[in-house]
């Protein structure tokens, strides 16, 4: 009868020690995770950012053709060679 109950404890013990140690390799991952997941966060803000950056140059240059007239392709200048659009310099 001990003999039974000392092979149930062993068999649990080897159990939970499994179960013990896919918990903390789970933890290991989650963790991993969730790093990745606050690099993609500020990837996709910076992202975000320069999208607005590019937006606005695109509201100047299609302010400036409204204003102006027709954009002359290829560069920043409209007819007469005046400057049409100030792009920013990086």
């Amino acid at each position: 009868m001990f003999a039974s109950q000392d092979n149930q404890l062993d068999t649990l013990t080897l159990s939970i020690g499994r179960q013990r140690d896919l918990s903390l390799r789970m933890n290991e991952e989650l963790e991993l995770q969730g790093e990745l997941l606050e690099e993609l966060d500020g990837d996709v803000e910076r992202t975000g950012l320069r999208l607005g950056r590019a937006s606005g140059q695109l509201e100047r240059v299609r302010r400036g053709v409204n204003e102006h007239g027709e954009w002359a392709g290829g560069g920043r200048r409209r007819k007469g060679g005046q400057a049409a659009v100030e792009w920013p310099r990086a």
